[in-house]
């Protein structure tokens, strides 16, 4: 799956995703890289900072007693069906709790379904869908 302007940039996916991007637009958002596309554009994204849970053993003393108090991330699924790509973005708290074992609490969801308009060449958003706790 490739993402460009051709297609669903992640920018447009943020703007349709404001309830999980409440705030000032100078805070900064974590976003974890496990699972997302290699040619995800991460560069298109202003105030995100991306990192992966596979190597938290290497991560900073600072990061890693953030991890302990906890720190907000966005986990992003992508799953395509047919002519329909489903994403799926949730707001979860990690926490690192003991040495070993990481806790993540779910905080909120968007779910947005596009599908491809050969007529118009681009994707068109068809339902969103927000839960949470």
């Amino acid at each position: 799956l490739r993402l460009s302007t051709n297609y669903i940039t992640a920018g447009r996916i943020a703007d349709n995703h404001n309830n999980l991007n409440k705030g000032k637009s100078a805070d900064l958002h974590y976003i974890c890289t496990d699972g997302i596309p290699s040619d995800f554009p991460y560069d298109s994204l202003q105030n995100v900072r991306y990192g992966s849970l596979k190597n938290v053993g290497s991560w900073s003393r600072k990061a890693k007693n953030s991890l302990k108090k906890g720190i907000g991330f966005k986990f992003i699924s992508l799953k395509v069906v047919d002519d329909r790509i489903i994403i799926t973005i949730t707001s979860r708290v990690v926490k690192r709790v003991g040495k070993k074992d990481i806790r993540f609490e779910l905080v909120m969801c968007g779910i947005y379904i596009y599908r491809y308009s050969h007529e118009h060449k681009k994707w068109e958003l068809l339902e969103t869908t927000y839960g949470g706790v």
